[in-house]
Protein backbone atom coordinates (compact mmCIF):
# COMPACT_ATOMS: atom_id res chain seq x y z
CA UNK A 1 0.00 0.00 0.00
CA UNK A 2 2.62 2.21 1.04
CA UNK A 3 4.15 1.56 -2.45
CA UNK A 4 1.06 2.24 -4.43
CA UNK A 5 1.18 5.76 -2.35
CA UNK A 6 4.72 6.43 -3.35
CA UNK A 7 4.31 5.79 -7.22
CA UNK A 8 0.74 8.58 -7.45
CA UNK A 9 2.46 10.88 -5.20
CA UNK A 10 5.52 10.41 -8.27
CA UNK A 11 2.89 10.64 -11.05
CA UNK A 12 1.42 13.49 -9.00
CA UNK A 13 4.53 15.81 -9.08
CA UNK A 14 5.57 14.67 -12.84
CA UNK A 15 2.33 16.30 -13.74
CA UNK A 16 2.13 19.38 -11.90
CA UNK A 17 6.22 20.22 -13.22
CA UNK A 18 4.97 18.80 -16.61
CA UNK A 19 1.84 21.68 -16.06
CA UNK A 20 3.83 24.41 -15.00
CA UNK A 21 6.77 23.78 -17.89
CA UNK A 22 3.58 24.52 -19.86
CA UNK A 23 2.48 27.18 -18.33
CA UNK A 24 5.35 28.81 -18.38
CA UNK A 25 6.25 28.30 -22.14
CA UNK A 26 2.96 29.55 -22.87
CA UNK A 27 3.06 32.56 -21.33
CA UNK A 28 6.69 33.28 -22.54
CA UNK A 29 5.80 33.06 -25.78
CA UNK A 30 7.98 30.28 -26.46
CA UNK A 31 7.02 27.16 -28.74
CA UNK A 32 9.53 25.03 -26.85
CA UNK A 33 11.37 25.03 -23.94
CA UNK A 34 14.53 24.55 -26.06
CA UNK A 35 17.03 27.06 -24.73
CA UNK A 36 17.71 30.39 -27.66
CA UNK A 37 19.75 32.50 -24.51
CA UNK A 38 21.64 32.19 -21.35
CA UNK A 39 18.10 32.82 -19.42
CA UNK A 40 16.51 29.75 -21.26
CA UNK A 41 19.47 27.23 -20.55
CA UNK A 42 19.58 28.52 -16.71
CA UNK A 43 15.60 28.30 -16.37
CA UNK A 44 15.92 24.66 -17.89
CA UNK A 45 18.75 23.78 -15.61
CA UNK A 46 17.17 25.02 -12.69
CA UNK A 47 13.40 23.28 -13.78
CA UNK A 48 15.52 19.96 -14.23
CA UNK A 49 17.39 20.02 -10.71
CA UNK A 50 13.90 20.89 -9.29
CA UNK A 51 11.46 18.15 -10.71
CA UNK A 52 14.17 15.63 -10.62
CA UNK A 53 15.77 16.35 -7.10
CA UNK A 54 11.68 16.25 -5.84
CA UNK A 55 10.44 13.23 -7.91
CA UNK A 56 11.65 10.94 -5.86
CA UNK A 57 12.13 12.48 -2.67
CA UNK A 58 9.03 11.63 -0.56
CA UNK A 59 10.13 14.12 2.42
CA UNK A 60 9.19 16.60 0.72
CA UNK A 61 5.47 17.21 0.04
CA UNK A 62 2.92 17.78 -3.12
CA UNK A 63 2.05 21.19 -1.34
CA UNK A 64 5.74 22.50 -0.84
CA UNK A 65 6.50 21.26 -4.46
CA UNK A 66 3.73 23.08 -6.00
CA UNK A 67 5.18 26.44 -3.79
CA UNK A 68 8.66 25.70 -5.07
CA UNK A 69 7.59 25.32 -8.85
CA UNK A 70 5.05 28.64 -8.19
CA UNK A 71 7.90 30.56 -6.99
CA UNK A 72 10.26 29.50 -10.18
CA UNK A 73 7.75 30.43 -12.31
CA UNK A 74 6.88 33.69 -11.46
CA UNK A 75 10.89 34.24 -11.41
CA UNK A 76 10.85 32.64 -14.87
CA UNK A 77 8.13 35.05 -16.53
CA UNK A 78 8.72 37.97 -14.96
CA UNK A 79 12.12 37.88 -16.71
CA UNK A 80 11.12 36.91 -19.95
CA UNK A 81 8.66 39.74 -20.07
CA UNK A 82 11.28 42.26 -18.64
CA UNK A 83 13.77 40.64 -21.04
CA UNK A 84 10.92 41.69 -23.93
CA UNK A 85 9.91 44.91 -23.06
CA UNK A 86 13.51 46.40 -21.57
CA UNK A 87 15.90 46.53 -24.06
CA UNK A 88 18.78 47.33 -20.82
CA UNK A 89 17.37 44.01 -18.85
CA UNK A 90 17.69 42.28 -22.27
CA UNK A 91 21.47 43.56 -22.70
CA UNK A 92 22.12 42.45 -19.22
CA UNK A 93 20.32 39.11 -19.28
CA UNK A 94 21.10 37.95 -23.13
CA UNK A 95 24.89 40.24 -23.52
CA UNK A 96 25.82 41.27 -26.90
CA UNK A 97 26.00 40.10 -30.13
CA UNK A 98 30.33 39.79 -31.03
CA UNK A 99 31.81 40.21 -33.96
CA UNK A 100 34.93 37.68 -34.04
CA UNK A 101 35.10 38.27 -38.20
CA UNK A 102 35.13 40.83 -40.31
CA UNK A 103 35.89 40.49 -44.06
CA UNK A 104 38.11 37.25 -43.97
CA UNK A 105 40.00 38.42 -40.88
CA UNK A 106 39.63 37.09 -37.15
CA UNK A 107 38.65 39.96 -34.96
CA UNK A 108 40.98 39.07 -32.22
CA UNK A 109 38.73 41.79 -29.53
CA UNK A 110 35.92 39.20 -30.53
CA UNK A 111 37.19 36.38 -30.25
CA UNK A 112 38.83 37.16 -26.56
CA UNK A 113 35.12 38.77 -25.42
CA UNK A 114 33.67 35.41 -26.57
CA UNK A 115 36.60 33.08 -24.96
CA UNK A 116 35.93 31.25 -28.09
CA UNK A 117 39.50 29.04 -29.04
CA UNK A 118 40.66 29.78 -33.28
CA UNK A 119 40.20 25.86 -33.07
CA UNK A 120 36.90 26.05 -32.21
CA UNK A 121 35.85 29.05 -34.18
CA UNK A 122 37.51 27.27 -37.35
CA UNK A 123 35.68 23.95 -36.31
CA UNK A 124 32.53 26.01 -36.08
CA UNK A 125 33.17 27.13 -39.91
CA UNK A 126 33.82 23.67 -40.55
CA UNK A 127 30.07 22.86 -39.69
CA UNK A 128 28.93 25.23 -41.39
CA UNK A 129 30.68 24.40 -44.78
CA UNK A 130 32.81 26.99 -44.56
CA UNK A 131 36.58 26.10 -45.77
CA UNK A 132 38.13 28.84 -46.65
CA UNK A 133 37.48 32.15 -44.20
CA UNK A 134 38.38 34.58 -47.26
CA UNK A 135 35.12 34.12 -48.08
CA UNK A 136 33.28 35.03 -45.09
CA UNK A 137 32.18 38.49 -44.74
CA UNK A 138 30.57 38.66 -41.35
CA UNK A 139 30.53 36.36 -38.32
CA UNK A 140 29.04 36.81 -35.19
CA UNK A 141 28.47 34.69 -31.26
CA UNK A 142 25.00 35.13 -31.21
CA UNK A 143 23.45 35.04 -27.26
CA UNK A 144 23.12 31.76 -27.59
CA UNK A 145 26.48 30.95 -29.13
CA UNK A 146 25.53 29.89 -31.84
CA UNK A 147 28.07 31.17 -34.50
CA UNK A 148 25.73 33.25 -37.48
CA UNK A 149 28.27 33.81 -40.81
CA UNK A 150 27.59 36.00 -44.01
CA UNK A 151 29.47 35.45 -47.05
CA UNK A 152 30.81 37.96 -49.62
CA UNK A 153 28.30 36.03 -51.90
CA UNK A 154 25.09 35.59 -49.84
CA UNK A 155 25.50 39.43 -49.47
CA UNK A 156 23.96 39.90 -52.90
CA UNK A 157 21.38 36.91 -52.05
CA UNK A 158 20.08 37.78 -49.02
CA UNK A 159 19.05 41.23 -46.70
CA UNK A 160 21.88 42.07 -43.86
CA UNK A 161 20.20 42.32 -40.97
CA UNK A 162 20.56 45.90 -39.13
CA UNK A 163 18.47 45.35 -36.09
CA UNK A 164 16.23 42.52 -35.25
CA UNK A 165 13.96 42.76 -31.94
CA UNK A 166 15.82 45.89 -30.71
CA UNK A 167 19.43 44.54 -30.88
CA UNK A 168 21.41 46.52 -33.34
CA UNK A 169 23.89 44.59 -35.07
CA UNK A 170 26.57 47.19 -35.11
CA UNK A 171 29.43 45.81 -37.38
CA UNK A 172 26.33 44.68 -39.97
CA UNK A 173 25.89 49.21 -39.99
CA UNK A 174 29.25 49.65 -40.41
CA UNK A 175 29.41 47.40 -43.37
CA UNK A 176 26.45 49.54 -44.85
CA UNK A 177 28.07 53.08 -43.76
CA UNK A 178 26.04 53.51 -41.26
CA UNK A 179 25.58 54.07 -37.22
CA UNK A 180 23.34 53.56 -34.20
CA UNK A 181 22.73 57.24 -34.22
CA UNK A 182 21.45 56.81 -37.48
CA UNK A 183 19.06 53.65 -36.54
CA UNK A 184 16.78 55.79 -34.45
CA UNK A 185 16.86 59.48 -36.42
CA UNK A 186 15.69 56.92 -38.99
CA UNK A 187 12.97 55.07 -36.98
CA UNK A 188 11.83 58.44 -36.53
CA UNK A 189 11.93 59.52 -39.49
CA UNK A 190 9.32 56.48 -40.54
CA UNK A 191 7.10 57.67 -38.24
CA UNK A 192 7.98 55.05 -34.87
CA UNK A 193 9.22 56.39 -31.96
CA UNK A 194 11.69 53.54 -30.50
CA UNK A 195 12.87 50.03 -31.49
CA UNK A 196 10.26 48.60 -29.82
CA UNK A 197 7.66 49.81 -32.55
CA UNK A 198 9.30 47.66 -35.19
CA UNK A 199 10.42 43.62 -36.15
CA UNK A 200 13.25 44.11 -37.93
CA UNK A 201 14.93 46.60 -39.80
CA UNK A 202 17.13 45.24 -42.88
CA UNK A 203 19.70 46.41 -45.81
CA UNK A 204 19.29 44.72 -49.45
CA UNK A 205 20.01 45.75 -52.46
CA UNK A 206 21.17 49.44 -51.44
CA UNK A 207 18.13 49.84 -49.82
CA UNK A 208 17.09 50.24 -46.01
CA UNK A 209 13.18 48.72 -45.02
CA UNK A 210 11.78 48.35 -41.96
CA UNK A 211 9.60 44.81 -40.78
CA UNK A 212 6.81 45.67 -39.16
CA UNK A 213 4.69 44.26 -36.35
CA UNK A 214 1.70 42.40 -37.94
CA UNK A 215 -1.18 43.53 -35.65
Amino acid sequence: MDSYIQYVDVFLKLVIGIAYAILVMKVSGKANLAPMGPLDQIQNYILGGIIGGVLYNPTITTLQFVVVMTIWAILSISLNLLRKHNILVKRLIDGDIINVIKNGKITRKGVEKARLPIADLYLKLRLQGIQDIAHVASGQIEQNGSLVITTHESETKYPILLVVDKVIYKDNLERTGKNTSWVYEYIKEQGYTSLDDIAAIEYFDGNYRIIEWNT
